[in-house]
């Protein structure tokens, strides 16, 4: 956990910056990269005359860490894809803020106190 999904854009121009975009949510939200995952879904986008151009939609499933934190991922999410895309347009971040109380590993309740800053592998 943070789990980050992207629609919107295509696995090659995904890739071009997945291991910053980790790297730096990492370190921003203090977590081992190891923790971070990253999904790039096969997302088709509609609207009334048929399909646009899309515009990036980045959904943050993370356990809250609060506004400022929240503020600091989105500003490097926005400045990563701008940078490697060109895109100039709408980019789209949501976060779905989880309790520790809904996320289970191993089928123990998450405990955060245990998970977060410990390790040295970021």
């Amino acid at each position: 956990m943070p789990h980050i999904k992207i629609r919107g854009l295509d696995q090659k121009t995904v890739n071009q910056f997945s291991k910053e975009l980790i790297e730096r949510v990492a370190e921003i939200m203090g977590y081992p990269k190891t923790h971070i995952t990253l999904e790039q879904p096969l997302s088709h986008f509609f609207v009334s005359a048929g399909n646009p151009a899309p515009s990036p939609v980045i959904e943050v499933f993370w356990l809250d860490l609060g506004n400022p934190i929240k503020q600091r991922t989105v500003n490097t999410i926005t400045s990563i894809i701008r940078r490697k895309t060109g895109i100039s347009g709408n980019i789209t971040i949501i976060f779905f803020d989880k309790s520790d109380q809904a996320f289970f590993m191993n089928g123990q309740c998450f405990d955060p106190s245990t998970d977060r800053r410990e390790s040295a592998d970021r």
